[in-house]
Parts: structure tokens; sequence; C-alpha cells
């Protein structure tokens, strides 16, 4: 982690009409220093982001994201520039687990998922069991918070 200072790991939940750009509801960001402690958190609802990130996004920090294509996405809607660093779990979670296994006839195979709550299950990652995403998303388009 010496090639940067500042770590942001982000989400954003947005609502999103057929063939529109998303409305952004809301964006939560944990702020980590170069050794990956966590230094502030920060919450943003619709209404209250500003003309930038609330984070640093240059050449010492790193944006790290679950589908950042999502996440760029709502960057764009909101007119903020792109980081200069992404690093997308969701594209290494595919990367590591698309394997094309031997051909059995006999069996019937599942297309597995790959979902933040699949990745963090495939690496042993505890503590998402019980967070349903979908429902906490609904919940925030409707504004009730869980």
């Amino acid at each position: 982690m010496s090639n940067f200072t500042t770590i942001n790991v982000c989400d954003f939940e947005y609502e999103i009409a057929e063939g529109d750009l998303p409305n952004v509801l809301c964006m939560v960001a944990y702020v980590l220093d170069e050794t990956l402690r966590h230094v502030k958190t920060i919450r943003l609802w619709r209404g209250n982001f500003g003309s930038t990130p609330p984070f640093d996004i240059g050449p010492d920090a790193l944006f790290v994201a679950y589908s950042a294509s999502a996440e760029m996405t709502c960057f764009l809607t909101l007119g903020w520039k792109f980081p200069k660093h992404i690093f997308d779990q969701h594209t290494t979670y595919l990367a590591a687990s698309n394997v094309l296994l031997p051909y059995n006839p006999d069996e019937l195979r599942k297309r597995p998922r790959k979902r933040l709550s699949d990745a963090c299950r495939a690496y042993g990652v505890e503590g998402w069991e019980n967070i349903d995403k979908e429902k906490i998303a609904a919940d925030i388009g409707q504004g009730s918070l869980v």
C-alpha cells in the first residue's frame, strides 16, 4: 500500500429508469489510511452532493468499490471527475472465479452468483450473512431508513 496515502471504499445507492442515468440517492465512503486504518466515514444523501467528491481522488488515492462501473456512473451523473486509480473488487472476483470446469453430461450445473456477498462467502469474509442489500436499497429508495 506504499503507493497510496488514502484508500476510499465507496458504495452508492440509486434509482434508475430504463435508458436513463441513475438518480443518486445516497453514498457511503470509508476513508482509510495507507495502513488500512479507518480514518472517517462519509455519508451523503440526495440533495447533499457537492460539485466534487468528498474524498481525495488524486494520484495518491485509491478508489475501491464492488462493481465500480456503477459507482463511476454515479460520478458521471453528479458531474464529478473520475478517480485517478480504481480497484474494482467485482472484476477481480470475476477474474478469479470464472473457471470453465470439465464437461460432465450427468451434472446439473447452477450458474453461480457473483454478488458482493457471494465473493465474501468464497473468501471466508464474515458479516454479510444477515445483510439484505436489496431490501436496504428499496428502503432507501422509498425514503424509509432501516
